[in-house]
Formats: structure tokens, C-alpha cells, sequence
């Protein structure tokens, strides 16, 4: 049963209750869009604060070493484990400014010491000159062949999407708005993208033809997926994917905002590939990227 009771109130009490009941009827009628959510970033704006904020880091981290510890393993057939200890960093080219070259020092296979490129590494910056800029070119292609077999150059680069935020680059792909991501920051926007198929005009014997232009990455075509704060243009997640076919090589690389170095860095990378012989033969792998630092040259002088 429910039984009514008189509550006499004082008249301070009315005063409380009085200014209570105000307060929520201002409450209500505060328009709903107060509250509401910012509206959501075109992928043009979206692209735009991307590229501008990629133009306006990749200065920051040319001189910027990482320790990368990579563990690459095939655990169906023929079981197979990779570990790998290098120095990663961005190299920009002496004369080209827009070319980039993601630079990977492989230091250490299963324990096992390689030689030390450090004295190279330090001519290259002391002096960045198109001899040693080859130089790099050749360490890094030599250092592709310690991962498992079937790696792919673009998927074990943890910048690659970065790079394709480009203005330079962009204007090869596609893009289409994405969900804002909220498991990756506040408003974070992903970015969808792909590279289509195109063709150019040529001239073969006198005559005019078409013909397919060679993809950005390799022969295959790329496609994936950028998150980007809408705010800030900052890049902390990209997805990569070389291909359509059954265990095309992808990759997926985190980033986390430093406030010390003023840029987002990688944390994690993990990718997948296999050799061509099925989904038997699948590496998954894991890098870690720690010890973020200014690479510098240090010098000494003795005092007789």
C-alpha cells in the first residue's frame, strides 16, 4: 500500500527546493547541441591535416634512431623462429627532398652479432652525399635478406602509410571516410584508402598507346586503412595490405604521441606473409620499438 505523507517545510527548505527545481528546468532547456559531439571531418579534411602534419615531422625524425626488436615465426610448417635486433630510422635524400628512405641497421640475428655499420651510418649524416645516400641503400637491401622468407619491403617498413600521406604521394590513391575510432584516441577518424589501377600515354614506333603504370609499392596494388586525429593530423595507426589474394603481406603499426620529442613514434609493428605455398606456411611477426634517441656524432679532444 502506498501511503501519501505531508512534509512541512521550513522556509529555508522551500527556498532549497525551490532553487533545485530551477536548476534542472535550466537544465532541460539547455539546446540538445550543446552537448552534442563534433561533426564529423570530411576524408579531404582529414587527408589535408595529415599531410600537412607528415610535412611538417619528417624533419623531426631524420635524425631520430629507434631500437627495433623483431620477432618473425612460421608455426605450422616447417617451424622457424626470427629475432631481430637493428637500428631503424628515417634517412632523407641529400638532393631529392621528398624521397625518404626508412632505414633498417640489422645489428643482431638469433643473438648472434652482425658488423656494426656505425662508422657508416656517421658518414652518411656528417656528410649526405648521393655516394653514401647508395651506401644506405645497399645496407638496407642487405639487411631485407635476415627476415623469414616471403617478407615484403613495404610491409616490414613501420612508415610506409606515413609516407603515403604525402601530397607527394597521395595523389596516386584513393580515399573515403572511415569511423571515428575511439579505442585508438578522441576523435580519431579512420581513413580508408587504395591504389587503382592507371594508366599513362606512351608512344611505341611512332604510335600512341596506353599503358599500366607501375604500382607505388611493388607489383602489387596497395590498399589499406590511416588513423588520424582530426585535430592535430597526427598519425597513430596505420593498416597495409599488398594484394587481394590469400595471404597477401600485411602490416599494422601503432603510434604513440611523445611530448619529449614532439612527434608520434611506432610502438608496435605486426605483420603477416607467407612464401606461396599456402596458409601453412604463414610468419607472423611481432617488432617492438623502444630507445628512442638523437643520433649524434660525439667527439673528443685530449689534453696533452
Amino acid at each position: 500500500m502506498f501511503v501519501a505523507t505531508a512534509v512541512s517545510m521550513t522556509p529555508h527548505w522551500r527556498r532549497w527546493v525551490l532553487a533545485s527545481v530551477a536548476l534542472v528546468s535550466v537544465a532541460v532547456l539547455i539546446p540538445p547541441q550543446v552537448y552534442a559531439q563534433k561533426a564529423a571531418p570530411s576524408a579531404q579534411q582529414l587527408l589535408d591535416a595529415a599531410s600537412t602534419y607528415v610535412r611538417s615531422v619528417y624533419p623531426k625524425l631524420t635524425s631520430l634512431v629507434a631500437t627495433e626488436e623483431y620477432v618473425q615465426e612460421r608455426r605450422l610448417d616447417s617451424k622457424v623462429k626470427r629475432q631481430l635486433r637493428s637500428d631503424v630510422l628515417l634517412v632523407q635524400h641529400p638532393v631529392e627532398k621528398e624521397n625518404w628512405l626508412a632505414f633498417r641497421d640489422v645489428l643482431e640475428v638469433d643473438g648472434r652479432s652482425i658488423d656494426n655499420h656505425q662508422e657508416r651510418l656517421q658518414r652518411l649524416f656528417i656528410e649526405p652525399t648521393i655516394e653514401n645516400w647508395m651506401l644506405v641503400g645497399d645496407i638496407a637491401s642487405a639487411s631485407q635478406q635476415y627476415h623469414l622468407e616471403g617478407a615484403n619491403v613495404s610491409v616490414t617498413n613501420p612508415f610506409v602509410v606515413v609516407a603515403l600521406m604525402d601530397p607527394f604521394y597521395r595523389r596516386r590513391l584513393q580515399f573515403k571516410l572511415g569511423k571515428e575510432d575511439k579505442d585508438v584516441g578522441r576523435n580519431v577518424w579512420s581513413l580508408v584508402f587504395q591504389e587503382p589501377q592507371a594508366l599513362e600515354l606512351v608512344t611505341v614506333d611512332g604510335k600512341q598507346t596506353t599503358r599500366n603504370v607501375e604500382p607505388l609499392l611493388s607489383k602489387e596494388l596497395a590498399r589499406g586503412t590511416v588513423w588520424i586525429e582530426a585535430d592535430t593530423g597526427r598519425i597513430l595507426k596505420t593498416q597495409l595490405r599488398m594484394g587481394d589474394g590469400l595471404g597477401a603481406p600485411t602490416s599494422v603499426t601503432t603510434f604513440r604521441y611523445d611530448e619529449a620529442l614532439k612527434v608520434a613514434v611506432p610502438v608496435e609493428m605486426k605483420t603477416t606473409w607467407t612464401n606461396g605455398t599456402g596458409s601453412r606456411s604463414a610468419v607472423n611477426g611481432t617488432a617492438k620499438y623502444t630507445a628512442f634517441r638523437q643520433f649524434g656524432i660525439q667527439t673528443s679532444v685530449e689534453t696533452p
